[in-house]
């Protein structure tokens, strides 16, 4: 298997029905909370240690690298981005005009 989805069931930060485990060629991506309006709040990501070959996600035991990759998003009434902070820790803040744009 090459792929790997796992789907929550916490209440607890929103997770119920969201992807919070997608498994892939490229390791592991995790999400950590929603808001109510399903929009993602955090995530990381930890790459696979075997990169030089083609990984079986029926195990559970594929070394992934010690290093995550982290990110979050916080969003404002109209479900747009207000801040995002990338896994470099650099951060972005868009700003809107009057349209909304």
């Amino acid at each position: 298997m090459v792929d790997r989805t796992v789907y929550g069931s916490s209440e607890v930060g929103n997770l119920r029905g969201q992807v919070v485990e997608r498994w892939d060629q490229a390791g592991v991506a995790r999400s950590e909370a929603f808001d109510f309006k399903g929009n993602l709040l955090s995530g990381h990501r930890q790459l696979s240690a075997l990169y030089d070959r083609t990984l079986n996600w029926r195990e559970d035991t594929v070394p992934a690298s010690a290093e995550r990759w982290s990110s979050s998003t916080r969003y404002d009434a109209m479900n747009r981005p207000i801040q995002a902070v990338s896994p470099d820790n650099s951060v972005l803040e868009p700003t809107y005009n009057e349209a909304g744009l």
